[in-house]
């Protein structure tokens, strides 16, 4: 291992942090899932889930120290995500979504520290080969790439690469594909002298087909970071979406919530005609469904800590011509109780994962 001066002072902190006390395995019965559809259904299911980078990134944000670097390691070496991700695909299995929206997808390289913290870890093709080893079979219908700050700490290198994804299950057609980077954005963010980095987030856009059935679908981790920034971003997308001539649905950690009081892009989505698939629930925007945001790093925490409700599904029901259209009609939430950590005790997320049953309709009279 070469020595890295800059972090020498914390290098004690690497016994502790990166070999927690394994908890007790805990149990792991499935969750409560949304009916099995049958041959010839008019359902159409979305899963979306924010999958968490592995680090607690706003941490070396808000504060770019050596320390807060080193914790950030230290946490994504403890976070294991082969284990979350076959948690994660055995929500899939248990709900058969058709579309799956990812957001914090990530590649991670670090290389110069040493075990524990060196690592090559790609998350898109763990989580597949983890669908894959459950029989279920799923393509990559479209992915962008955000921010993507490289440190280089003369010597060890740290390159976080930051996606949006989407998959669909066989058999659900795919077209028209748009994916891009929105234009309001925060360039050159500082990481204390570590780097430099635009803050960028992106969209993923796919007409998706079921039979003769097509609905716009859009997944897109927008920006929290300030309120303007996030309605400019959220702006963006309704631009790119408006002229759609299918119904529209974005599944996706939107970071609006709707208990805000204060002005939100979830009330412009309102405004725009979507509608909020949670309200086919429980009929009202604040009560529960809390999907952020657990406040341990290392994803061990033994309450569920969920406070806002950011991850959302929002539809709008019919397209620009008439035909098709949808209707959310059910929705779930994955991810938010202790039964369903993996078995060594880790939540699969920082978030919990929205999993919405929508009915395709006629409207026009056929």
């Amino acid at each position: 291992m070469r020595p890295f001066p800059m972090l020498s002072g914390f290098a004690a902190l690497l016994l502790v942090a990166c070999n927690p006390d394994t908890p007790t395995a805990v149990p792991v019965p499935p969750p409560p899932a949304l009916s099995v559809r049958s041959a010839g259904s008019r359902e159409l299911v979305v899963f979306t889930q924010n999958v968490y980078p592995g680090a607690d990134l706003d941490m070396v944000l808000a504060n770019p120290t050596e320390e807060n670097l080193l914790t950030a390691l230290q946490q994504f070496a403890a976070t294991n995500w082969t284990e979350r991700a076959a948690t994660i695909a055995r929500f899939v299995d248990q709900n058969n979504p058709d579309v799956v929206a990812l957001n914090e997808m990530s590649k991670v390289i670090v290389e110069g520290f040493g075990a524990p913290l060196d690592t090559y870890t790609d998350f898109l093709p763990i989580l597949m080969n983890a669908l894959e080893s459950r029989g279920l079979h799923y393509a990559v219908a479209g992915k962008v790439a955000n921010l993507h700050p490289v440190l280089n700490l003369g010597g060890p290198v740290i390159d976080w690469q930051d996606y949006d994804v989407v998959l669909t299950r066989r058999g659900i057609g795919i077209s028209n594909v748009v994916t891009g980077n929105y234009e309001a954005r925060v360039p050159g963010v500082s990481l204390g002298g570590f780097a430099t980095f635009d803050l960028i987030r992106g969209y993923v856009i796919v007409d998706i087909t079921d039979g003769t059935r097509t609905a716009r679908f859009a997944a897109s981790h927008v920006e929290d970071q300030a309120l303007e920034l996030n309605l400019a971003q959220s702006a963006e997308l309704m631009d790119l979406l408006a002229s759609s001539p299918e119904p529209v649905v974005i599944a996706s950690d939107l970071n609006t919530d709707p208990a805000d009081l204060a002005p939100t892009s979830y009330r412009n989505f309102l405004a725009a005609g979507y509608q909020d698939a949670w309200l086919a629930r429980v009929g009202q925007p604040r009560a529960t469904g809390f999907t952020c945001c657990r406040s341990d790093g290392y994803l061990r925490a033994i309450t569920p800590g969920l406070s806002k409700r950011i991850d959302l599904v929002l539809v709008r029901p019919e397209g620009r011509v008439r035909g098709s259209g949808l209707r959310p009609v059910g929705i779930t939430i994955v991810g938010d109780q202790l039964s369903e950590r993996t078995t060594s005790g880790l939540w699969p997320s920082d978030h919990a994962g929205v999993i919405a049953k929508l009915e395709w309709k006629r409207i026009d009279g056929k």
